[in-house]
């Protein structure tokens, strides 16, 4: 997976742009112009002459869609910041194909070097697993030396308590893997 020459010219080359790339507003700009609800309105006319254009500003806080219209006067001002985020969008992209690339045709040349062999399981790890009622998918770790003492009751509380989070104070990861 070694770049060549040529794409690390590449690499170089979007990084110095993205160095010199100014402030971004995240989000995008669109400008519409709008019918409204009266039925006697212009708007609704033969040929119609639409209410705007108006500039929207669409973005998401918070997991939600917030849209903001520009004045004339914001629209002019932020319109550099919404120019270089296009750009910064425009550079990542080209980035990440160059590195689709690298990668695919890394993956042609030579298998990987194998892998460090996994850690052994720690020696206080049980077969018994918490699956909230569902058959474990996943095959249990073998133990060394295996505890004598009777985890039952234990066990079973810790499966109430990760299929019902009312439970209040107990913390099973605790109580399962404490002194």
């Amino acid at each position: 997976m070694e770049p060549s020459p040529a794409q690390r010219a590449a690499r170089d080359r979007i990084a110095a742009q993205l160095a010199q790339a100014g402030f971004a507003l995240p989000g995008s700009l669109i400008v519409r112009a709008y019918a409204c609800g009266k039925p006697g309105c212009r708007c609704h006319a033969d040929p119609p002459r639409l209410h705007g254009p108006y500039a929207e500003w669409t973005r998401k806080i918070g997991g939600k869609t917030i849209t903001r219209r520009l004045t004339p006067r914001q629209l002019a001002e932020y319109q550099p910041l919404f120019d270089n985020a296009k750009k910064l969008r425009a550079l990542l992209s080209e980035l990440q194909d160059l590195t689709l690339q690298i990668i695919e045709t890394g993956s042609t040349r030579e298998p990987p070097a194998p892998a460090e062999p996994e850690p052994a399981a720690p020696e206080n790890v049980g077969e018994a697993r918490l699956t909230c009622g569902q058959p474990s998918s996943q095959t249990p770790f073998a133990q060394a030396n295996p505890k004598r003492e009777d985890h039952t009751a234990r066990i079973s509380l810790a499966r109430e308590a990760d299929c019902n989070p009312v439970i209040a104070g107990f913390d099973s990861r605790a109580r399962l893997h404490g002194p």
